[in-house]
């Protein structure tokens, strides 16, 4: 499930470690 890996993690840069995989 690589939907959106880079896209939304550029978009709001502050993720969560648990969305880091």
């Amino acid at each position: 499930m690589y939907c959106i890996s880079v896209t939304d993690i550029q978009k709001r840069k502050p993720v969560p470690s648990q969305q880091s995989r």
